[in-house]
């Protein structure tokens, strides 16, 4: 394992908790800049899984995954 990949995963583990009240949050980020950030970030998980920064991959995709889940819920609630 790579002291790179522990720091990006530990960073990655920081965003993601600081996520989850905007998640829960009946305020929503812009919709393009929730989708964007998103989908970025799931390349960016994939670019670290052809350096094999497997922990850095996996947690650059579950914030991807809380971006693109805040992307939704800004879009279900554009359409009520």
């Amino acid at each position: 394992m790579h002291w790179q990949d522990l720091i990006i995963t530990f960073g990655q583990v920081i965003f993601s908790v600081a996520l989850l009240p905007m998640v829960f949050s009946k305020d929503k980020p812009v919709l393009i800049t929730s989708l964007i950030t998103g989908l970025v970030l799931m390349i960016y998980a994939w670019t670290y899984i052809t350096i094999q920064f497997w922990f850095g991959a996996a947690m650059t995709a579950v914030t991807g995954v809380i971006w693109l889940l805040l992307a939704w819920q800004k879009h279900r609630l554009e359409k009520k």
